[in-house]
């Protein structure tokens, strides 16, 4: 009888742990979209700002560049931060679907 019960709790616990990836997969690629949108807006930003700063270079007259300096360096660094999120977000994206898969495979297999 111990094999049998032991073969049904590997079984739940499988169940449990897809419906875990299936949750996990949504809410990481729901952040990823979120980190695309906000590097993209700090990108644009990143250009914009590195338009003022040639144009107040090439016309000192319209003010101080280093202004936006500053402000180019907060954002660039932003920018950066976002993209090593994003990147260590992909990776954990990347191990949860290759789980799902293995289990996908493993219930395939254990299907008689």
């Amino acid at each position: 009888g111990s094999l049998t019960r032991r073969m049904s709790k590997s079984n739940y616990s499988q169940k449990m742990d897809k419906q875990n990836l299936f949750q996990k997969k949504r809410k990481l690629l729901s952040n990823i979209e979120k980190y695309k949108s906000d590097i993209s807006k700090g990108t644009k930003e990143k250009h914009a700002l590195q338009l003022m700063i040639d144009t107040y270079t090439k016309t000192p007259e319209f003010g101080d560049a280093s202004k936006f300096q500053q402000e180019l360096d907060i954002v660039s660094q932003k920018v950066e931060k976002l993209s090593q999120e994003l990147s260590i977000l992909n990776r954990d994206l990347d191990l949860v679907e290759s789980k799902m898969n293995l289990n996908m495979r493993h219930s395939l297999l254990a299907t008689p």
